[in-house]
């Protein structure tokens, strides 16, 4: 809890073969735990389209994965998102988790932030992950960045790739409290 990676990059080419669910997928960014992962922020560009989408998948312990859209939509067959992101437009994001106490109890926050070379933020609404199963004493989380392919079904695997470009990463972790008598 209490951590944050920001990141700036350009998703630089998606695949354009494949199984419909699997084209133009990219995970850019996430946050892992043990077993489940709290967060998976993707980036997708269909072929038909100019621009790509930004959403994220929350995967709790116990429970179905939740997804939650931040700039166009997740479909298979998705329309041109107008305020969507281009290849190799660049732009950076930020995953947070922050801890906020709740009658004498903390409960883990969500933030996620996608800010465009302009400036511009997309902002999503806090993530409230107190029933996900992940405020457990020995579970533990660390941030992942870089280009983790949601396509295996492309034919052509040398030329249909995904390949993206991180110019910037950073991560930060607040000290844990100090107890008692420690």
């Amino acid at each position: 809890m209490d951590g944050v990676l920001r990141a700036t990059l350009a998703v630089n080419q998606v695949t354009r073969l494949g199984k419909d669910y699997q084209i133009g997928r990219v995970i850019i960014g996430q946050i892992h735990a043990k077993d489940d992962e709290p967060i998976r922020l993707y980036y997708r560009k269909l072929p038909q389209n100019k621009y790509g989408s930004i959403y994220f998948a929350h995967e709790p312990v116990t429970g179905k994965e939740e997804w939650v859209e931040l700039i166009g939509t997740r479909a298979d067959m998705a329309p041109n998102p107008d305020d969507g992101i281009a290849l190799v437009e660049v732009f950076s994001y930020e995953i947070e988790v922050k801890g906020v106490t709740e009658g004498g109890q903390t409960i883990p926050m969500l933030h996620v932030k996608i800010i465009r070379d302009d400036g511009t933020e997309v902002i999503a609404e806090p993530y409230d992950m107190r029933d996900s199963g992940f405020s457990i004493e020995d579970e533990f989380m660390f941030f992942k960045a870089g280009t983790y392919t949601q396509n295996n079904t492309s034919p052509s695997l040398e030329t249909d790739f995904d390949r993206v470009t991180f110019y910037a990463l950073d991560y930060a972790h607040d000290a844990p409290p100090v107890m008692n008598g420690n």
